[in-house]
């Protein structure tokens, strides 16, 4: 008898459609190709699209009739990856979720090819030859795939297995006993070598001019454009006409003088001022994502006045530190926030870290203390 507990799982059935692919965007249950609702600011513009109708080794189309109750069911079962019941609270994400249609996918055909009808005719001999089949598969850069995609692979078998409550068509029985997809791949040493990253040489003097730019230039570019809208408004709000605006708002800029790490510039032109603007934006990109660790897309996602102080209740002047409110995009946008430095220490020796803080979206959130790293 398997060493897990059966999980209680919410099943994905239901008399309207529309309520079991909410997790999609701009297409229906039924359809052949899935838009998956964007879970990153990264995919708003390029979701993740899964497409059902891929060929399997007999030739057929998986979308053929003669495959629909699989398809059904393995519709079911990546719903439920995406819902969260496999020890997830808020589910995974869309990247996620297309990694595990693509295990899904090798898993089917590999089916296909073995004469495996459905899930539920996956026992112990098969589970064994398909995990063989995986672990000799090519990597991109090594004799064999690495470990984490490997833990892919077994995690999808374990959730094939767990969602035996909620889908008819499921393992029924424990392909890892005892263990998780991470204890399940403990064995495998083999990895590719570390991707690429950014030397020190590089980095370092790459942070530091970014930090330089911001306390030297920030102020006075962001001056400098209020200044140009004022006067560019003024000129439209009297009747004047876009040239005559913009000459105006030129004329503006030409008695600013911005200092900067290289110098004083003169702001000969709005030109001149949106690529300090521009250059502003990738200051702050490079010394949040360096200091602060986010993901890219929660970055892109950070809104006019996410800076807040960490005690909004403090009536002293200077706080204590000051916090950046965004969205964690790992699954539901749960809100969180980070420490961002606090003005009564150098800035050098103050990094922040991220914490979660108590918001409750429609995923909820959970209380959690913030706290500061120190450099030494």
């Amino acid at each position: 008898m398997s060493s897990l507990p059966t999980r209680r799982v919410r099943a994905v059935h239901s008399d309207t459609p529309r309520d079991r692919d909410w997790f999609l965007r701009d297409c229906r249950w039924g359809d052949e190709d899935w838009v998956l609702a964007p879970t990153s600011a990264l995919h708003e513009d390029r979701p993740i699209v899964v497409r059902w109708g891929f060929l399997t080794p007999n030739g057929r189309r998986f979308t053929h009739p003669r495959c629909a109750a699989l398809l059904e069911s393995t519709k079911q079962h990546l719903a439920l990856l995406r819902v969260g019941t496999n020890g997830s609270a808020r589910g995974c994400s869309g990247t996620s979720l297309r990694i595990y249609f693509q295990c899904l996918r090798a898993l089917i055909r590999w089916m296909s090819e073995e004469g495996i009808a459905r899930f539920v005719d996956l026992d112990e001999a098969s589970i064994i030859a398909f995990k063989q089949a995986i672990g000799r598969r090519r990597g991109y850069a090594a004799r064999t795939i690495s470990r984490e995609t490997l833990r892919h692979y077994y995690h999808v078998l374990i959730s094939l297995y767990r969602h035996r409550g909620a889908v008819q068509d499921s393992i029924q029985i424990d392909p890892f006993p005892g263990l998780n997809a991470l204890a399940a791949t403990a064995h495998r040493t083999h990895d590719p070598k570390a991707a690429a990253y950014t030397p020190d040489a590089i980095a370092i003097p790459l942070i530091q001019g970014a930090i330089e730019f911001l306390s030297d230039s920030a102020l006075k570019i962001l001056a400098a454009r209020e200044r140009a809208l004022c006067a560019y408004n003024q000129v439209r709000a009297c009747g004047g006409d876009r040239v005559h605006a913009r000459r105006a708002m030129n004329a503006a800029l030409s008695k600013i003088s911005i200092d900067t790490p290289h110098g004083s510039t003169t702001l000969d032109s709005y030109r001149r001022l949106s690529t300090l603007i521009d250059l502003l934006y990738g200051a702050c990109f490079v010394v949040i994502s360096y200091l602060v660790g986010p993901r890219v897309s929660e970055i892109l996602h950070l809104q006019a006045g996410c800076v807040q102080p960490s005690d909004p209740e403090s009536v002293d002047v200077v706080p204590l530190g000051t916090m950046i409110v965004g969205a964690i995009y790992k699954g539901s946008p749960t809100m969180a926030a980070l420490i961002s430095g606090s003005p009564r220490l150098p800035p050098s020796t103050r990094l922040p870290s991220w914490r979660l803080c108590p918001h409750h979206t429609r995923t909820g959130g959970w209380q959690g203390s913030l706290a500061t790293a120190t450099c030494r």
